[in-house]
């Protein structure tokens, strides 16, 4: 009867510590301003002003848009007791005068 009720207590224990078990990757940022971000207006002050320091600067190859360099913002958490997972995704490209000349928002 002891072994039964400590295993009944270890799996109640179990339970409420699974309960707060979660994965992060990223950074949340705050995504208030993903509808204010123009092309040609906001420079990269503004951006990291809105959305903090980005995890990832990439040069990249000029595009047809003039687009040289891309800030990558990307939160993922997902709760292994909900198994539920919410990604945000925000990629800003500007141009060699230092604007935005593209950016794209996904959220899951």
């Amino acid at each position: 009867m002891k072994v039964q009720n400590a295993i009944q207590v270890i799996a109640v224990v179990a339970v409420f510590a699974c309960a707060s078990c979660a994965s992060i990757m990223g950074n949340q940022f705050d995504t208030t301003h993903k509808k204010d971000i123009r092309n040609g207006v906001q420079d990269k002050n503004q951006i990291r002003e809105w959305f903090g320091n980005p995890n990832q600067v990439q040069s990249i190859s000029s595009t047809p848009t003039g687009c040289e360099e891309r800030w990558t913002y990307v939160y993922t958490f997902w709760s292994w007791v909900e198994t539920k997972m919410k990604t945000a995704t925000l990629l800003v490209y500007f141009g060699g005068d230092g604007k935005v000349c593209d950016y794209e928002y996904l959220e899951q």
